[in-house]
């Protein structure tokens, strides 16, 4: 039985069912917290996150995944007032590929095994 409701049994999004909100935002460090932060304060819950820099790096793009219903219009504004928010952008029909390939990764680990950080070997999730 599949734990997250909002994606099929073969991790495919529910489209009908979200919208992606793509920000603009300042490149430093707390931007993401606030924008987190707006999210949780408000009872809002994100269903997935992507944000990498753009440009020289001044800047990064976010994209947030989150369901469809009453309070996008809401967090939109909020978002917008946020002094390190460059733009807000809301998709309504997108397409959600890329949340649907990450949400493959996080059930499966397995591209994990050989990974190395900084020479630290990487142990399995769980094996403390």
């Amino acid at each position: 039985m599949n734990e997250n409701r909002d994606f099929s049994e073969n991790g495919e999004v529910e489209q009908d069912q979200h919208c992606i909100i793509r920000l603009d935002v300042n490149n430093h460090p707390g931007v993401m917290s606030h924008i987190t932060g707006l999210f949780s304060r408000r009872g809002f819950n994100l269903e997935g996150i992507m944000c990498g820099r753009i440009g020289v790096g001044k800047t990064s793009r976010m994209y947030l995944l989150v369901r469809r219903n009453e309070k996008v219009e809401q967090i939109t504004h909020q978002l917008d007032k946020l002094y390190d928010v460059l733009s807000v952008k809301v998709c309504e029909n997108c397409n959600t590929k890329a949340f649907e390939n990450v949400q493959r990764l996080m059930g499966d680990d397995s591209w994990l095994e050989d990974f190395e950080l900084r020479g630290i070997q990487h142990s399995p999730i769980g094996n403390e």
